[in-house]
């Protein structure tokens, strides 16, 4: 449901996206050209279109969550918007598409404004007040407490709880469940997954899609809905179901992109590496470069390569999580560490072999030990390579603790059930998004 709602969005927004080139085309032109008109900037605006679709995706304006008519989503679109009609205006300029854009440019960027603000507004209207597909819940967690809140603030995602049974069902119960999710009318049928092993559980279950009702367990429908997994509704079988499955064909393939892209782009920001070299000089003793072990796929050390950021011997007391306001950091590095500019030179660690562009971020091994004894399925994260980048980087804080970290593991396994190379690419430009805005 939440896809077909993301693509009906999508389309919508390239309906009204050359309804307003249409209107702009009248409006410019004599009514017996404007056609003609229009066939010529047909793909000079096509071009402005594509980068409009990847800026709204990676402002988030296709994640159902945010798509509420609130303050929230207005301030969303207004900069998703401008940043767009700048980019065309520069696209205009700088590519020969023998047009004359400026009033053409102001015109459209009225109409495609008023148009989009619209029909947004209105689907997002129509979307809270849709009849929902209704879910029967069974069982009772911190994680599927706030699943229900969720819902119950955000009901544009679609779905509404129509029973909830926290305490578990027994044995007649599981008999006449079927029954009962359909007197509710519910469509959807949500329990834990360890339920699953149950006999009397897989009876119902299968009577349940007999029923043509579907069937999901609380981890996948967590998914779709929150973007992380909830770890502690996981169990070992869960892993077993999930994450046995090689990807041989896109580890070689994103360490081919990985190698000729990390190359590239440490040619091409060599000369700023050097600049901020010279700078770190400037502003403390110490070396330009900062070097740490960390634990990357299948556990494995490997020697990170990072900008100095903290003053010499910043560690003399061992191991210790950065925090925010730290004294041990830079007037530099508060800078280097906010635009991220300190991650550049890990460019070579891409090069190496140690490390991805996306992945789990690698963690010191004096973490890494003491978050395997108090968060379950830690090393998980490890099956994989770790990343420059990453979905936890980029949904949640700078980790400062163990309990910050369980947080961060929760978005790292969301990433590795669903790798690929369209998810790679959102977190990339996401990342892109966020580097000179959200410091860590």
């Amino acid at each position: 449901m939440q896809n077909i709602k993301k693509i009906f969005l999508l389309l919508g927004d390239i309906a009204f996206f050359y309804l307003a080139l249409f209107f702009t085309m009248v409006a410019r032109y004599d009514f017996g050209t404007y056609g003609k008109n229009f066939s010529e900037h047909f793909f000079p605006f096509t071009l402005v279109l594509v980068f409009w679709i990847g800026l709204f995706a990676t402002s988030n304006l296709y994640d159902l969550r945010i798509l509420k008519n609130d303050l929230r989503f207005f301030r969303t679109f207004a900069i998703a918007d401008s940043i767009t009609i700048v980019i065309a205006g520069a696209l205009f300029y700088t590519l020969s598409f023998g047009l004359s854009p400026k009033t053409n440019l102001v015109l459209f960027a009225l109409f495609v404004t008023v148009l989009e603000l619209a029909w947004r507004s209105a689907w997002n209207a129509i979307a809270a007040r849709t009849t929902p597909e209704r879910v029967f819940l069974i069982g009772e967690s911190k994680e599927i407490t706030d699943l229900v809140a969720y819902l119950e603030q955000n009901p544009q995602l679609g779905y509404r709880i129509a029973a909830w049974e926290r305490r578990g069902l027994g044995q007649s119960e599981w008999r006449d469940l079927s029954a009962r999710i359909m007197s509710e009318h519910a469509q959807i049928l949500v329990v834990p997954a360890f339920m699953k092993g149950d006999a009397h559980a897989n009876d119902a279950i299968y009577t349940c899609i007999l029923n043509d009702i579907q069937v999901r367990d609380v981890p996948s429908f967590y998914e779709d809905v929150m973007s992380t997994t909830p770890l502690a509704e996981l169990g070992t079988g869960w892993f077993l179901e999930e994450l046995t499955e090689p990807h041989p064909w896109y580890d070689t393939t994103k360490r081919i992109f990985d190698l000729c892209f990390a190359c590239l782009v440490f040619l091409m920001l060599l000369p700023v590496m050097l600049v901020i070299g010279i700078l770190i000089r400037l502003d403390s003793a110490g070396p330009v470069l900062y070097t740490q072990t960390r634990v990357g796929k299948r556990g494995k050390h490997f020697t990170l390569v990072k900008f100095r950021t903290m003053h010499l011997n910043a560690e003399a007391h061992g191991a210790q999580w950065a925090t925010t306001d730290d004294p041990r950091i830079t007037r530099l590095g508060k800078v280097l560490r906010a635009s991220h500019l300190d991650e550049l030179p890990q460019l070579l660690n891409v090069i190496k072999g140690d490390a991805s562009f996306v992945g789990p971020r690698p963690e010191r091994p004096e973490f890494v030990k003491t978050l395997k004894e108090r968060i379950p399925y830690y090393e998980i994260r490890h099956i994989v390579k770790p990343g420059i980048t990453g979905w936890a980087q980029i949904n949640y804080r700078y980790t400062a603790s163990a309990e910050e970290a369980y947080r961060k593991l929760e978005y790292d396994i969301f990433y590795i059930r669903r790798r690929g190379f369209v998810f790679d690419l959102i977190i990339i430009l996401k990342t892109l998004k966020t580097i000179f805005a959200t410091p860590r």
